[in-house]
């Protein structure tokens, strides 16, 4: 959750940690490799998260290793989201014929795509060098903020529409990480 709480105050009401026993594992893909900038999920013993190689990974949460690698191919993908065994992430594949914008689910344990669904573009949204909203899981249907101004409702184990609403105004909706 993104500053501790759907309020974002930064506060986290943990216990604190007593002793830091310095850096458990490092994780790099090759010595010329970019750094991993993007933000990561964690759930159960595996950590999702993607690198600027236009790759979505899963490393073990306890050594760094590398479990398994799912290749995007586009270069700006949303933060991951994990619930019940499933990663979802959604992605802007750019060429010179046309942009689109995917949801993807990868089983969370071996990296396999479950589905695809594809949401409509819309190029008037890209300013600033946007990137896809982050998805958000509820009661059976994964939300996705679309480029074309719409809230978009996915079943979850079908990966079909099951709803649209329109909002007021193109824009990207992000998840209260």
């Amino acid at each position: 959750m993104f500053r501790a709480n759907f309020q974002r105050t930064g506060v986290y009401d943990t216990p604190e940690v007593r002793q830091l026993n310095g850096l458990k594992w490092r994780s790099r893909k090759s010595p010329d490799s970019l750094t991993w900038y993007f933000c990561l999920s964690v759930s159960e013993s595996i950590v999702c998260v993607g690198n600027q190689d236009r790759n979505l990974y899963g490393l073990d949460s306890e050594t760094g290793t590398e479990l398994w690698q799912y290749q995007l191919g586009e270069k700006f993908f949303s933060d991951p989201v994990i619930c019940d065994g499933i990663v979802y992430v959604s992605s802007l594949s750019f060429n010179e014929a046309k942009t689109d914008q995917y949801l993807r689910a990868i089983d969370f344990k071996t990296g396999q795509k479950l589905w695809q669904f594809r949401l409509e573009f819309q190029p008037t949204s890209l300013i600033y060098g946007s990137v896809p909203s982050s998805p958000v899981v509820s009661k059976g249907v994964v939300y996705i903020g679309g480029t074309d101004g719409y809230l978009h409702g996915i079943d979850l184990s079908l990966g079909e529409l099951v709803s649209s609403f329109k909002t007021t105004k193109i824009c990207h909706l992000l998840h209260p990480r």
